[in-house]
């Protein structure tokens, strides 16, 4: 038997030269979206309950109170409830924001290390300036912008719905009483 000639063949795709400019900015957009990071949604998530909602949910308590449901005693229920918070167009809900934001606070306290690289990934909230992790954008040409100063923030109390909140409202640590 003869031995045989082993061909190899090459194939290259070549991008046309109108095609490149627009896939480069395709590409510079994708890291820019990449480093905008997670912005959580700081709306409501659950609508408050209604006053006749409120209204039933004490009749059947007292209802239960009055013939004897075991442990049964009438309390009022509307302060039991979370407090409502009032959000845009006076709609009354919960949301959960308060709790992710006093789970950041915890992880910043707590391993302030992990802290700085997750949030090194996504541009600063406050001054738009590039993510630490990428370097600078290469299509932020022009003239560098100024910070702008975070204002103030008034101590507010933990946010309604947090563990902290519960605690001061005498529910929270093991339960609620």
């Amino acid at each position: 038997m003869g031995g045989g000639s082993k061909q190899e063949s090459k194939s290259e795709t070549k991008l046309p030269e109108w095609y490149v400019p627009y896939a480069k900015k395709g590409l510079e957009l994708g890291q820019k979206v990449a480093q905008q990071g997670y912005v959580p949604y700081q709306g409501p998530n659950v609508a408050a309950f209604a006053p006749q909602q409120v209204q039933g949910m004490q009749m059947a308590n007292d209802w239960a109170a009055a013939f004897g449901g075991k442990g049964a005693k009438s309390e009022d229920v509307a302060k039991q409830l979370m407090p409502a918070q009032t959000f845009a167009g006076g709609l009354k809900g919960y949301s959960s924001y308060g709790g992710y934001q006093e789970a950041l606070d915890k992880l910043k306290k707590s391993s302030p290390g992990l802290f700085d690289y997750i949030k090194g990934f996504s541009v600063d909230p406050q001054t738009g300036a590039p993510a630490k992790q990428f370097g600078p954008s290469p299509a932020a040409a022009g003239p560098a912008q100024q910070p702008v100063a975070a204002p103030p923030q008034q101590p507010q109390g933990p946010a309604p719905g947090t563990l902290e909140w519960w605690k001061l409202q005498g529910m929270g640590g093991g339960g609620h009483k």
